[in-house]
């Protein structure tokens, strides 16, 4: 299963927010739930959002 820091190196575009991203979820080792939390960025205003990926996610 792809850990975080691998997802991320994988898709170089969530770089941008890589650091925002937590493990809320892990579903029979086939989709992990990332909650993207922006507490304590530039968006601190805006609402916490789910970001599901699943392991076969397309290149």
């Amino acid at each position: 299963m792809t850990d975080l820091s691998t997802l991320v190196d994988s898709y170089p575009s969530l770089k941008i927010i890589g650091s925002h991203l937590e493990l809320v979820k892990e579903l029979n080792r086939q989709r992990k739930t990332y909650l993207l939390n922006l507490e304590e960025s530039r968006y601190a205003n805006s609402e916490a959002s789910v970001l599901v990926i699943p392991e076969s996610a397309p290149n």
